[in-house]
């Protein structure tokens, strides 16, 4: 174990602050929007969940891949139903 009195001068040095608010109300980081996209497609949450609606979510993704190229949006729309061979 790490002497504290020594090492906490470079504790949290190089983590990068927090740039956006979440649906909750926390700070959060921002995802770039293909890696937004994949994470709702990877999760999908498209559901009620604690702090956002289905209806929210679907208007969130339509405006991330309206950010994106058509060819990564369809990639990424059939990955989550790809099954192991």
């Amino acid at each position: 174990m790490s002497n504290k009195s020594i090492f906490k001068t470079v504790r949290g040095l190089f983590i990068p602050n927090a740039d956006m608010v979440n649906e909750a109300g926390g700070l959060a980081y921002e995802l770039s929007p293909k890696a937004a996209l994949a994470q709702y497609a990877a999760t999908g949450c498209f559901n009620q969940t604690f702090y956002a609606d289905a209806g929210e979510q679907t208007d969130h993704v339509i405006e991330i891949a309206g950010k994106l190229d058509g060819e990564f949006v369809a990639k990424t729309a059939v990955f989550p139903a790809k099954k192991d061979t």
